[in-house]
């Protein structure tokens, strides 16, 4: 059984393509964080698919 995979919006990813960190939604499983596919960059409209998660927002 594949454990439930929690959709985190408004997360702090890493553009490869402009090297700007940009907003953009996440999923979080148990090992790690990826982009949802599909997004699209804020500053260079260049897909998110190969960007690095940088910061995951969580409340105190």
């Amino acid at each position: 059984m594949k454990p439930p995979i929690e959709r985190v919006p408004n997360a702090q990813v890493y553009c490869p393509i402009c090297t700007h960190i940009v907003n953009a939604d996440i999923a979080l499983s148990v090992k790690k964080a990826s982009v949802i596919p599909g997004q699209k960059c804020s500053r260079c409209w260049s897909s998110l698919d190969a960007g690095y998660v940088m910061a995951i927002p969580k409340a105190a």
